[in-house]
Formats: C-alpha cells, structure tokens, sequence
C-alpha cells in the first residue's frame, strides 16, 4: 500500500540521477511504485491527473520489474493502488502504459519472505484467481489462467508458508502469481477487492490480510448465483465444498483473523 509520498520520493530520486530506466525489485507496493514513477519520468503531467481509467496520456521510460512476493502479480498487470494517506483512501491507476517492459519472475527470489507475507500474498493470488473465474466478465481464455492459478495456489502455498526454502513450492507460487495478475486485465477483480479497498485506506489493513479477512464471506455470499463455477473451484483445489477448503487453508496458514483485530468495528 505505497503512499503518495512514496512516488514523489522516488520519482525526485530518478531525477537526481537523470535515471532513463527503472528496475523494481520487491512486493506489490515496489511495483506499482516503479510503474507510476516511469511514466512521470516521461510525460509532463501531475500524479494526481493519473487516477482512474486510462488517464495516462503515453509511455513512460522503460522498466523492468522482479517480484519477491507471489504476489499481487503487478509485474503483469496495467494497475497500480497508491495509499492517499491525506483523504484516507486508496486509489487507483489504470492503463495499458503501466505494463512492464519486462517481467522477471524467479522464485529464487521469494525464499527468505517470511511465514506471514508468504500467507497474504499468496491469499491475495488465490483472490485475483477466484474472482475473475466468478465474474459476471468471465472470459474463457482467462478461465483456464484462473483455475490453474487457483490449482497451484491450493498445491504450493501450505508448503511454501511452512519451508520457505521448498524450490518447488516457491516456483508453483510465483507461476500462480503470474497468471493470477494475468486475469486482472481482462476480467479484473470484483467484491473482495472493493471491499478491501477501504480497510486498507482507513484501517491501514494490508492488502493480502485485507482480501483475507473478506475472501470466504463474499464467496459464501456469491455462491448461489455461480454455483458451478464453485464447484469448478473445489475440484482445482482437491475438495468437495470451495468455500470450506478456503477456509481450512486459512486456518493452516494464520489468515482467518477478524476485522475486529485491526480496529474495525460494528459502527464502522
């Protein structure tokens, strides 16, 4: 959850060292800010103009990002979330010229993040997969992008979250990362995501714990109208009921917390 001020640092950084390519090595939050940062290396225009849908008016300088989460999948995507701390949200940018110009994607590279970021990070894959295989947009192509992501997620993370050393675990994680950030730019996310979104903006809940906490509630709520496609998504994840293996997962892992723990309460 990169704030604004983040940006304007690095971008002020760039600057001072005439930088004419980014590489970005870290979590979500490291990519998104790279990404932005790029194109106000190029264009002429104040980072408060870039938020919503294809406000970007061309490419910034070239960049190359390397996750060492699995992960939001933001070295795929054409999103960045920026944290505006002043007005308590988190907000938005879309466009096609914030894709990479390369993706480096070693699993070498996720081995020392440790029990707690492996979770959320990998729930908030599992997140990305789940809704775009649910969503009113559902697109074939990106279906099978999904459901081998949910796949993989459900093989490697319990295995990952326990040795983060396990070369195999960490490979099947970051390959669900990617085709979890796959599925954004057609389909996208839907409920979890939106009502993340302000716990993360006033409550400061990280992103994966956030998508965590809501993950097994909105499907639950869901399931009647996609019925089928949960059961697609039980027998990706070797299980009978989806919602149930969700919520088992969850509790092996430590991310079946309450929004209570965070502050949120009943009012809110």
């Amino acid at each position: 959850d990169p704030p604004l001020s983040a940006v304007k640092q690095c971008e002020a950084a760039a600057r001072g060292v005439q930088a004419d390519a980014l590489l970005a090595i870290g979590g979500g939050s490291v990519l998104d800010v790279a990404k932005v940062v790029g194109v106000l290396l190029a264009q002429d225009v104040a980072l408060e103009s870039l938020f919503g849908i294809d406000q970007i008016p061309g490419k910034g300088v070239p960049v190359v990002l390397a996750p060492s989460t699995a992960g939001t999948g933001s070295e795929v995507t054409p999103i960045a979330v920026l944290s505006d701390e002043a007005a308590n949200l988190k907000r938005g940018i879309v466009s096609d010229f914030l894709l990479a110009d390369h993706a480096v994607v070693d699993p070498q590279l996720c081995r020392s993040l440790p029990p707690g970021p492996t979770a959320y990070t990998g729930m908030d894959t599992l997140t990305h997969a789940i809704e775009a295989y649910t969503n009113r947009f559902a697109v074939p192509l990106v279906d099978g992008f999904a459901l081998e992501s949910i796949r993989l997620v459900s093989k490697n993370l319990l295995r990952a979250f326990h040795d983060g050393a396990d070369e195999q675990a960490r490979y099947g994680m970051s390959l669900a990362s990617i085709l979890g950030g796959m599925c954004l730019r057609s389909v996208n996310t839907a409920a979890v995501h939106a009502l993340a979104y302000p716990l993360g903006g006033r409550f400061h809940v990280p992103h994966g714990v956030a998508n965590s906490l809501l993950l097994p509630h909105v499907m639950r709520f869901n399931m009647p109208s996609v019925a089928d496609r949960y059961r697609a998504i039980a027998e990706a994840m070797g299980a009978e009921d989806a919602v149930l293996a969700i919520g088992e997962l969850s509790r092996a892992i430590g991310t079946d917390r309450r929004m209570r723990e965070f502050g949120v309460e009943e009012k809110h």
